[in-house]
């Protein structure tokens, strides 16, 4: 079902279409960026929607270099292979485009080929690469990732940008402990920035490891609904 934003006097609210690269509907994001995105009609749809434990076997990594971990609907998470699942993230993007969205939001840091749509689609990848640009000049960058398989990969594509950066793993979908132990490790790396690098991360995980870090920390799924909120 969408979920409408409304606000008073206005009878049909813009369409925003979320596709998360787990199952619809995410609860545990969704609702955090609706107040930055204004009198919208969201309508959300999952690459693993339908699926069962049988098919989300099939789906599982191949090679360390493509492992995405994501949310189901009764909130286990699940990992998956980044090429096996692209083709359904693509199917999602084409049921939302049909629907008359606005805006596509990819709810995945990851990084992806273009969708092919129509629409405009928002890549929370890029989006965070250049706010971190454009707000970190001097020191290390620390990097939270959900999963210690992705540290390579995603200490390889923050270098690639010329930046001095640390990476640690503490799932938005494990323990408070794990994350405040990477939060820990970045600061013992001398991190003067922390990104929180998944989508699954919230403003509440945030405040819990904004003192430890004893640095600002970026939540990716607030830069990416601002982003979207002023297109809208």
């Amino acid at each position: 079902m969408p979920f409408r934003n409304p606000v008073p006097g206005e009878d049909r609210p813009r369409r925003i279409g979320l596709v998360t690269i787990g199952q619809s509907p995410r609860s545990d994001v969704v609702p955090r960026m609706l107040p930055h995105l204004g009198a919208v009609e969201v309508i959300e749809a999952g690459a693993l929607d339908g699926l069962g434990p049988q098919d989300l076997a099939l789906l599982e990594p191949q090679d360390p270099h493509r492992v995405l971990v994501t949310r189901l609907r009764d909130g286990s998470s699940v990992r998956v292979d980044k090429d096996l699942v692209l083709s359904r993230m693509k199917d999602s993007v084409a049921r939302l485009e049909k629907e008359g969205v606005s805006l596509i939001v990819l709810l995945c840091t990851g990084t992806f080929p273009r969708m092919g749509s129509g629409a405009l689609v928002l890549e929370p990848d890029r989006i965070l690469r250049h706010v971190v640009l454009g707000v970190h000049r001097d020191g290390l960058l620390g990097v939270m990732v959900p999963l210690e398989e992705q540290i390579d990969t995603v200490r390889n594509r923050w270098q690639e940008l010329g930046i001095d950066v640390a990476v640690a793993a503490g799932s938005p979908y494990g323990s408070t402990g794990e994350r405040l132990r990477a939060a820990q490790a970045l600061r013992a790396a001398g991190a003067t920035l922390v990104v929180l690098d998944c989508m699954g991360y919230t403003a509440a995980m945030k405040e819990e490891i904004r003192p430890i870090a004893g640095c600002p920390v970026i939540v990716a799924h607030e830069a990416v609904a601002r982003v979207a909120g002023a297109l809208l």
